[in-house]
This record gives C-alpha cells, structure tokens and sequence, in this order.
C-alpha cells in the first residue's frame, strides 16, 4: 500500500474547486494508494516523464510514484 502525499499547492487547488468534485477528486486520489498505475492513467514524456497523469472529469491529477521510498509506520 502506497502513502498518498499531497503538496500544499495541490491542497490549495482542490480547495478551489466546486464541493461536488472535489469529493470525486479525493476518493479517486485515494484509490491510488491501493493501485497507484490503474488502467487509463497516461505516463507523461520527455522531461516529465517520472509523473503520471489521471483524468477525472474536467480536472487531471498529475503525480508521482516513489516505489524505491521506504517508509517506517510502525511506532
């Protein structure tokens, strides 16, 4: 399972957004830490190729995986 990380920028775009898509928009980035390479999610190119894109209605999410970061949960 992936930990889904959203940066303050980010954070502060899905507050713009109508209330109706922005539950849409977090239940779909939310999904991705279950699978973060589902079917319909497009690679970017050239300089920006290490970020994934997933469209979700009118709005893209563009993000990064980081498979090689270990993280430590345990307390």
């Amino acid at each position: 399972m992936y930990e889904i990380v959203m940066t303050k920028e980010a954070a502060k775009q899905l507050k713009k957004i109508p209330k109706k898509d922005q539950e849409k928009l977090s239940r779909n980035i939310q999904k991705l830490s279950d699978n973060p390479r589902p079917n319909g999610i497009k690679s970017l190119q050239g300089k920006l190729s290490q970020y994934y894109r997933m469209r979700c209605g009118n709005y893209r999410v563009i993000y990064s995986v980081e498979d090689r970061q270990l993280l430590n949960l345990s307390k």
